[in-house]
């Protein structure tokens, strides 16, 4: 009983100990996991694509640990892959480097045309190792992606995926060779926005329909005013021509007299002249 006991304290120590190696290792640099794990990140990253940076003793400790070990996973893998042969759209250039330009539904757009490119490609283990890469290291091109993103808005960005897709894919080849690194694709598979600007974008549509909708509603009620006063123009017109030939034409007269009589000679008349005859003697 006396040595399980004693078994029991020693496992009880040994999991104190460790408990307190793990939380030691978690609070180096005087910053919690998170902390730690970001500016390690920031601090590999920027040791790698400017070849140094300067730091604390502790902090360049840790972080060469973590860069050589990438490094060597870089180098294992360097030569894991096979060349295949793609389909890329590139932007058509004229003979001073600038892109050519049509017009496509009344916009000016980004001429393409389709070439056959040959890549590397990587096989699963060098796949894997940039995937594991990409935990540790500082995405380079966030700043490539969000300076070409931004020049376009929300819904002009849908439209011309292709063409910032490209606009994307030439400033990180420039931008990456200097690092070694040769950049030989770049694609922008989903684009997603959040629940709020989505219901935003809806109420905009919904308003301009609206508006369009009133708009010819107003359009409408005009012509159809205008219709009316035409109308009544024309009516006031004839109604003037018809009464300067009256005015004129005493026959006429007597003939539109005629015309509306119902053929009952009236019961009451005053003097001695009959309504409508008019009788000459000869």
């Amino acid at each position: 009983m006396h040595s399980v006991s004693k078994s029991k304290e020693h496992g009880r120590m040994y999991h104190e100990w460790r408990k307190e190696s793990i939380m030691a290792k978690y609070r180096k640099l005087g910053r919690t996991s998170a902390q730690r794990k970001a500016l390690l990140r920031n601090q590999v990253t920027a040791l790698l694509n400017n070849g140094k940076i300067v730091t604390t003793e502790a902090k360049a400790k840790e972080v060469v640990k973590i860069a050589e070990g990438l490094i060597a996973l870089a180098v294992k893998e360097k030569d894991n892959f096979e060349m295949a042969k793609v389909q890329a759209k590139v932007p058509v250039k004229d003979k001073d480097g600038k892109r050519v330009k049509e017009v496509v539904d009344g916009k000016k757009v980004t001429k393409f045309e389709t070439i056959e490119k040959e890549i590397k490609k990587d096989l699963p283990s060098r796949l894997h190792a940039r995937r594991q890469m990409l935990k540790v290291l500082m995405p380079v091109v966030e700043g490539t992606i969000k300076d070409i993103i931004g020049k376009w808005n929300a819904q002009d960005l849908v439209a011309n995926r292709e063409e910032a897709t490209n606009d994307i894919l030439e400033k990180l080849v420039v931008q990456m060779r200097d690092k070694y690194i040769n950049v030989t694709g770049f694609q922008i598979i989903n684009i997603n926005y959040s629940d709020v600007f989505e219901r935003a974008i809806e109420s905009k549509v919904t308003a301009e329909q609206e508006a369009l909708k009133a708009k010819n509603k107003t359009v409408q009620i005009q012509e159809e005013a205008k219709q009316k006063v035409i109308s009544a123009e024309a009516e006031a017109k004839s109604m003037s021509i018809r009464a300067n030939a009256l005015t004129q034409n005493r026959a006429l007269v007597q003939y539109e007299a005629v015309q509306k009589w119902d053929g009952k000679m009236p019961q009451y008349m005053m003097g001695n002249s009959v309504p409508f005859i008019n009788i000459k003697q000869k």
